[in-house]
């Protein structure tokens, strides 16, 4: 993004950089100067509630409104449509559509409808609060936080949304969408960029070794692929881990090994000191190296369930 200049061209000092004023950058190379206005200007004040939870039918309420709300917005939009360069006479009175847009706006990369303009800038505004669809109109937000819509709302079916206003009410296990403009993966990916990572996971989860390829947008998962041939190490590091954390209890014990470690806690019981404590308790804070060779499955010797049941 380019930084702010010190003349204010953009219309705000380079200490100010604010989501909308990031948007207004952003979003006008895809959208064009106007309507990436028109939309900030709706991100700078939150539209009354009766114009809906939908931004792009807020977006339209506001061009129609003859109300007050309706006249600041149009008068900040005008604004911002000038400091990033674009004309703001015509704020307003674009319709549905590309329609009503300059020549260059109708040429921008992303130009199109009011659903997706108003979803690329409120992306742009708002990258870490891209949200996946889950169910039942719950979303994940690319910070991790998951998200809710009012029952009546027509974007619970949306499999992605930009969230641009929502709050979380004290206890509650996920923030409740005021304003949220439907977006696709494409979209989501553009905007949050900075949060796309790949990576291989090896890990201990749910009882068992888990081995896969993730690529996540934040704290959302995009694509899961299991790997054939993890590495060893990292495999015995979570089979290790798994050891630590859910004790003895989770190898396989033949009756030998089985019996030999209640004879070898009976003497620790009764005479202590040198026979060792083999509890569940105390392998749980010993050092782990010597339980190397168990966990690969050593003749006569304890092998790990999870690598019985293969990996996920």
């Amino acid at each position: 993004m380019p930084a702010a200049r010190p003349d204010g061209a953009y219309g705000w000092p380079a200490s100010a950089c604010t989501p909308g004023s990031r948007a207004l950058v952003d979003a006008r190379r895809e959208v064009g100067a106007r309507r990436a206005a028109e939309v900030v200007a709706l991100l700078s004040e939150e539209p009354p509630r009766e114009y809906g939870d939908d931004l792009a039918a807020a977006w339209r309420a506001a061009r129609r409104g003859n109300d007050a709300y309706g006249a600041r917005w149009r008068q900040e939009a005008r604004r911002l449509a000038s400091a990033a360069g674009g004309s703001g006479a015509s704020v307003g009175s674009g319709g549905s559509g590309a329609s009503g847009t300059t020549g260059a706006e109708a040429g921008a990369p992303g130009a199109g409808g009011d659903d997706a303009v108003a979803g690329v800038v409120a992306a742009f505004a708002f990258p870490e609060r891209v949200a996946r669809g889950r169910s039942g109109g719950t979303f994940l937000m690319a910070s991790g936080t998951g998200a809710e819509l009012g029952d009546g709302s027509r974007l619970r079916t949306a499999p992605w949304l930009a969230v641009a206003v929502a709050d979380r009410p004290v206890h509650a296990a996920s923030a409740r969408v005021r304003l949220a403009a439907v977006i696709d993966e494409a979209t989501a990916k553009l905007a949050a960029e900075h949060l796309l990572v790949s990576g291989e996971e090896v890990r201990w989860e749910g009882g068992d070794v888990v081995a896969r390829r993730v690529e996540r947008l934040g704290a959302v998962e995009l694509t899961v692929r299991a790997l054939a041939e993890p590495d060893p190490e990292r495999v015995r590091e979570a089979l290790l881990d798994g050891l630590r954390r859910e004790g003895l209890g989770l190898l396989r014990w033949t009756r030998d090994a089985r019996g030999l470690r209640e004879r070898l806690a009976f003497l620790h019981r009764v005479l202590g000191a040198p026979w060792p404590d083999v509890s569940d308790a105390r392998s749980r804070t010993v050092p782990t190296r010597g339980w190397s060779r168990s966990c690969h499955g050593r003749a006569g010797g304890p092998t790990s369930a999870g690598s019985r049941r293969g990996r996920r």
